[in-house]
């Protein structure tokens, strides 16, 4: 089993930007994600586990530099964030 979860890690990472082209594809990552967690928690081997904080903090780094693009598009690009209010350029 062990080898499976650490294989299936190395999938994530691998195929992760085109699973999130799916339309519910980051949503199947957040759930991939959520069981890698439940499963760190139980006795693998210590490659096992690394293999599993590897991709969880890997979709983690994504999921903030995606949220803050689209911060940055929206306040960025767009207009400026000025005391409270969007002004546009």
């Amino acid at each position: 089993m062990a080898h499976a979860v650490n294989l299936a890690c190395h999938v994530l990472v691998t195929t992760s930007a085109t699973i999130k082209m799916h339309p519910t594809g980051e949503q199947m990552i957040e759930l991939l994600v959520l069981r890698f967690k439940e499963l760190k928690g139980r006795a693998y081997a210590v490659e096992t586990r690394d293999a599993i904080t590897q991709v969880v903090d890997f979709e983690v780094r994504q999921a903030r530099e995606r949220k803050e693009a689209k911060s940055e598009f929206k306040w960025g690009r767009r207009g400026s964030k000025k005391g409270g209010r969007r002004t546009h350029a």
